[in-house]
């Protein structure tokens, strides 16, 4: 085991993570060295995290067995009563995550019937929340969730609202960036170029300010689309390939790819 500070892994597990480099985030955090049951609860967390966060990205990742040991180390720091509030906290955050797992799930599948059911429990979370930055990170997996699977946009922008709310409170630029990106989808549909490029660039920019990549790479596919209906052919097929090039690199989901390539085609149309 690597004997060094906690806080120095977990920040970098977190730049990894957000980076997209799942697999090296997991392996820092298996090799270090926990000195207490905090610790290593810390550690189980941030590896849940990091699994429900890949299983979004990548078909196929089941995080409920990293779920299944925070909820263990949980267990066990809860019977010892140590830190009452933190542990309260901490179990609402594993709740959330298993949320999370279970939408991205039901996503992946296109499994709808899920849809009432994590809408409920996006709900609950946020009126349970602990501060109201998490308050907004409920709102927008309710907003998701409300999107994806239920077809209901008028409730999932109010949850988009409140959770920009939230992040500029609470000043989560992450946070932000999720919610004006699909705050910029619903303008888009509706057809404000304007509105819609406003939020896009701003998520964009806030994304890659972050360090992550991933997310910046799904934006650069909207700006592309704006590029097109700008009637700029060349640079919104140019924007496209290149993100089809990394999403093709960094494994991420095929149907991004194939979006991108759908967009570069159409833009090639227009030239």
């Amino acid at each position: 085991m690597v004997s060094i500070e906690l806080d120095p892994v977990l920040a970098a597990a977190e730049a990894l993570r957000l980076a997209g480099r799942w697999d090296v985030a997991l392996t820092l955090l298996a090799v270090a060295e926990a000195t207490s049951d905090a610790d290593r609860l810390a550690l189980t967390m941030a590896a849940a995290e990091t699994e429900v966060d890949a299983s979004f990205w990548r078909e196929g990742v089941d995080p409920r067995g990293a779920l299944d040991r925070a909820a263990a180390l949980l267990d066990t720091a809860a019977a010892g009563h140590d830190g009452e509030a933190a542990l309260a906290e901490t179990g609402w955050r594993l709740d959330y995550l298993r949320m999370r797992g279970d939408y991205n799930a039901a996503l992946h599948a296109r499994d709808v019937s899920a849809g009432v059911a994590l809408d409920d429990w996006a709900e609950r979370l946020r009126a349970s929340a602990p501060d109201s930055r998490l308050a907004g990170w409920a709102a927008f997996f309710g907003g998701v969730i409300a999107d994806n699977l239920l077809s209901a946009p008028a409730i999932a922008h109010e949850r988009y609202i409140f959770a920009r709310s939230a992040a500029e409170t609470s000043g989560d630029e992450l946070l932000e960036s999720y919610a004006l990106r699909h705050l910029g989808d619903h303008a888009h549909t509706a057809g404000d170029l304007d509105q819609a490029r406003a939020a896009w660039e701003r998520s964009t920019s806030s994304r890659e300010r972050l360090g992550f990549v991933p997310g910046t790479v799904a934006q650069r596919l909207n700006l592309a689309e704006l590029r097109l209906a700008d009637g700029d052919g060349p640079g919104a097929a140019a924007l496209a390939a290149d993100v089809a090039r990394a999403v093709r690199a960094m494994s991420l989901p095929a149907g991004l790819a194939s979006a991108a390539d759908e967009v570069a085609a159409r833009a090639r149309e227009t030239r």
